[in-house]
């Protein structure tokens, strides 16, 4: 009964759910911020195409370099960075480094 009445009153608790939104990046063989302007976000999911020329990289603006690449997300594959418990990811801080020309799909949930 009791785990009857704690469901009841979850379904009654407001759920705050953020904007998801997408951009298409095209590689220019150097490193890309995902945006321009800051940006906090609950989560954010990383998508390459399977005919990219060659495997794609993201992680932070700091240290992702055309030589230093980063976590690799290679031709077909896709990435989750999930909800973390540091209050979420800053757009402006997220990079990615394509080849020239090949498609990284970028999509996240605002706050």
């Amino acid at each position: 009964m009791k785990k009857l009445l704690f469901v009841a009153i979850l379904a009654f608790l407001p759920i705050r759910a953020g904007n998801v939104a997408a951009n298409k990046l095209t590689g220019t063989a150097a490193v890309v911020q995902v945006s321009t302007t800051s940006t906090p976000v609950r989560w954010i999911q990383f998508q390459a195409k399977s005919d990219n020329a060659a495997d794609a990289f993201y992680g932070s603006c700091s240290d992702l370099t055309a030589t230093t690449k980063g976590f690799a997300l290679p031709k077909g594959s896709g990435q989750l960075l999930p909800v973390n418990a540091q209050g979420g990811y800053d757009l402006a801080q997220v990079c990615v480094y394509a080849a020239m020309s090949d498609i990284i799909y970028v999509s996240w949930e605002t706050f």
